[in-house]
């Protein structure tokens, strides 16, 4: 877990702008295969 100031208040995992968030937030580009109503095929 991430220090932080003992006054600080406390923030969302995505409204921290820490670079120490608890939950790291990965990105992976894929290849959209179809789209049928709400479901997507990748």
């Amino acid at each position: 877990m991430s220090r932080r100031h003992p006054n600080a208040s406390l923030a969302e995992d995505f409204a921290s702008r820490s670079p120490g968030r608890p939950n790291l937030i990965g990105l992976t580009v894929v290849k959209l295969i179809k789209v049928e109503d709400c479901i997507l095929v990748v």
